[in-house]
C-alpha cells in the first residue's frame, strides 16, 4: 500500500512538472519568439521562399539591432492600415549616412564597410546616397534588383520592427507543403 502511494505521488509530481514545463515553454515561445515562413525571393540567396524559422522579438533584441541583422517588420503598402510583413537586412543604423559607390561598395558616414554576405547587385544603388534618421533603419533585400526595400518604401521605423531573425530550422519546397507536412532536412543559419 505504501509503495502504491509513493508511486502515485511520484507520478502526480512528474505530470505536474511536465505540464508546468510545457506551459512555460509555450509562454516563452509566444512572448519571446515568433515563427516565420519566408515567402518570395527578395532575400535570395541568403533566404529562400519556404524557409521556416524563428525571430527574436524580446525588448533586449529590438533595442540592440545591429548592421546586417535580418529583421521582420510591418509595412502599410496601400495606406489602408492593413500591414504586411517584410523581411530585409539592416544596412544603415539610425542617424547614419549610407552611400554606395559605382562598384556598389558600401560606405557608412564616409567609412567603407565590408558586406560579408552574399547579395545580388543592382545598378540602381550605384552612386546613391541615403540617410537613416533617428529611430529608423535603412534596409535592403539581398536580392537587390527584385526587392521592395528602403529605396522604395523609405527607412523602417523602430516601432515597426517585430523581430530579428535568429534561426532557420527547415526548408519546405513550397509554402503549401507546410500544411502537408512535407519537410526537407533541417538546417540552421546564424
Amino acid at each position: 500500500m505504501k509503495l502504491k502511494n509513493v508511486l502515485n505521488q511520484i507520478a502526480t509530481g512528474l505530470i505536474e512538472a511536465i505540464i508546468i514545463t510545457v506551459c512555460s515553454l509555450l509562454v516563452v515561445r509566444n512572448v519571446c519568439f515568433e515563427t516565420i515562413v519566408v515567402s518570395g525571393s527578395s532575400m535570395n540567396p541568403t533566404l529562400q521562399s519556404g524557409d521556416y524559422g524563428y525571430c527574436d522579438k524580446t525588448k533586449h533584441t529590438l533595442d540592440n539591432i545591429n548592421r546586417f541583422d535580418i529583421i521582420i517588420f510591418e509595412y502599410d503598402s496601400n495606406g489602408d492600415g492593413k500591414k504586411e510583413e517584410l523581411i530585409k537586412r539592416v544596412i544603415g543604423l539610425p542617424n547614419e549616412n549610407i552611400y554606395f559607390d559605382d562598384e556598389e561598395k558600401l560606405y557608412i558616414d564616409g567609412n567603407i564597410i565590408n558586406q560579408n554576405f552574399s547579395f545580388n547587385c543592382d545598378d540602381r544603388l550605384k552612386n546613391k546616397n541615403y540617410n537613416a534618421l533617428e529611430n529608423s533603419y535603412f534596409v535592403l533585400g539581398d536580392n537587390r534588383p527584385f526587392s521592395k526595400d528602403s529605396r522604395i518604401i523609405g527607412c523602417v521605423q523602430k516601432e515597426d520592427i517585430k523581430g530579428v531573425l535568429k534561426v532557420i530550422t527547415a526548408h519546405y519546397n513550397d509554402v503549401n507543403d507546410l500544411s502537408k507536412g512535407k519537410k526537407i532536412v533541417p538546417f540552421v543559419y546564424f
